[in-house]
């Protein structure tokens, strides 16, 4: 899955579309966050595979755009968020370190 910004503002248009009042809707949203999470996993078999340093700055905004997105959704569609709030939190302290990430962040 390419998460260009390109994609992720396309994307995030869509989501805002997701009302609880549309059954359809709903459903083909928990089978997107679905296909992300799938997705988030390919991405992370890839970058081990290929030895990319998780650090790498560009590897985090991948991942954080994957839980983002995620997150929308799960918020669009009344589920809780806090896995993908931990996840985030996660990924920006491993590339940012634990330091620079409570100077910027808390």
């Amino acid at each position: 899955m390419n998460i260009s910004n390109e994609n992720f503002l396309k994307y995030l248009s869509q989501i805002k579309e997701i009302s609880k009042d549309d059954v359809e809707l709903q459903s083909l949203a928990k089978k997107n966050l679905q296909i992300l999470a799938k997705n988030y996993d390919e991405f992370i078999k890839q970058v081990n595979k290929n030895g990319y340093n998780p650090k790498n700055p560009d590897i985090g905004i991948i991942e954080v755009r994957f839980f983002t997105l995620m997150k929308i959704i799960s918020e669009k569609l009344g589920l809780p968020v806090d896995k993908y709030d931990k996840q985030i939190e996660n990924i920006e302290k491993r590339v940012m370190g634990e330091e620079n990430y409570k100077r910027f962040f808390k």
